[in-house]
């Protein structure tokens, strides 16, 4: 499997297994990922507020 990282932030799990800690826009791969784990922004323009999270208060503590 093969796997460019911009940042180089590459964590070996075994030969079939890795993880990238990068923005994914930087990241290129050759096979298709099985998973694909993002933490927020969601989008270039993303504005936290509890509009855009449609939670209660109390949940964004």
């Amino acid at each position: 499997m093969m796997l460019k990282c911009k940042s180089g932030n590459i964590l070996r799990i075994d030969d079939d297994h890795l993880i990238a800690f990068d923005d994914f826009r930087n990241v290129e791969l050759d096979v298709k990922a099985d998973l694909i784990f993002a933490d927020p922004p969601f989008g270039i323009d993303f504005k936290a507020n509890l509009e855009t999270y449609n939670r209660t208060p109390d949940a964004l503590s």
